[in-house]
């Protein structure tokens, strides 16, 4: 998961930022970079978590406390909560410039590039500001040791031994993911809607053409989102109940669960715009050839051939 998130990313970031030289940068493009590298730090943290895992085998009873508190682990909490926050915002970010470019594709009022790059930081405040929060010094004793709760250094609620911090967690992980994947759940459906409708109006726009293929894209993203954060979700809400889960469920959560969109989405975004560009360019490239193949063709051979089809 470490291996695809990060060189994953990496290669889709490098992809997507050289290609800037070759076409018109617009909103998506910008949001899909920042995209890829608020995924890549998925991939950093997991990595992290994998080398002390390492470091610390057949020792980490001895080590356990002082791994917890260390500022290694502080700043592992960070860049995962970091992570995910910004991954959620910049997909949201995503679904509404593809709801304005199917709702407007040949007018004016689409995200602009100072537009997307303002948003794009404004997401980023967000969400570090969402991860340091909880380690400002305050006289908060809500807080106390926020990222050192678990050995893996992210706090989510889905236990029932509320530990400091949890209205926190809940609030962060259950309620503001909660109204973002809404939203996005939201616009999907505004998409979908607006495809099938100018689909039966306009059958051979290129434009119009380009923009449903990255809403399929997007619609995949989405999807790989909310199966990620449906089961974080539905946990969390359960510990309400009084259902408790066991630290193995919570391990593998956080490792296989939480890291799978940024994983996915290098998959989903990047190479699928790259064999649409391929396609683009090797239909593009056969129209000349083809049609100065026709030209030249001998008539009547032509003609036999056309009748024995």
């Amino acid at each position: 998961m470490a291996l695809i998130a990060t060189f994953g990313n990496i290669i889709a970031f490098l992809y997507n930022f050289l290609s800037f030289r070759s076409r018109a940068i617009s909103a998506y493009s910008i949001f899909t970079c920042n995209l890829n590298f608020s995924d890549m730090l998925m991939g950093l943290y997991l990595y992290i978590i994998a080398f002390i895992n390492l470091v610390y085998t057949g020792t980490y009873g001895l080590e356990d406390y002082s791994w917890r508190h260390s500022t290694l682990c502080t700043v592992a909490g960070i860049i995962a909560t970091t992570s995910s926050e910004s991954s959620a915002l910049f997909v949201s970010l995503i679904t509404l410039d593809r709801i304005l470019a199917i709702r407007n594709p040949l007018s004016w009022r689409r995200l602009t590039k100072v537009g997307a790059s303002l948003l794009s930081i404004l997401s980023w405040v967000i969400s570090l500001s969402l991860a340091v929060f909880p380690i400002l010094p305050m006289d908060l004793s809500s807080f106390y040791d926020f990222y050192a709760q678990t050995s893996i250094c992210i706090y989510l609620p889905l236990s029932v031994h509320r530990k400091s911090g949890w209205q926190y967690s809940v609030a962060v992980f259950v309620g503001f993911n909660f109204f973002l994947f809404l939203g996005i759940l939201v616009g999907q459906f505004m998409i979908l809607f607006e495809v099938i409708k100018s689909g039966r109006k306009v059958q051979s726009s290129g434009t119009l053409q380009r923009d449903i293929a990255l809403a399929k894209s997007v619609c995949a993203v989405v999807v790989t989102d909310l199966f990620c954060w449906i089961p974080i979700g539905i946990i969390g809400m359960l510990t309400f109940s009084g259902i408790d889960v066991s630290p193995e469920v919570y391990a593998w959560i956080i490792v296989l669960v939480l890291p799978v969109n940024s994983a996915l989405n290098p998959i989903l975004y990047t190479l699928s715009a790259f064999l649409r560009e391929r396609i683009r360019k090797t239909k593009k490239n056969c129209i000349l050839p083809c049609q100065t193949n026709a030209d030249s063709a001998d008539p009547e051979l032509t003609t036999t051939a056309i009748k024995e089809d």
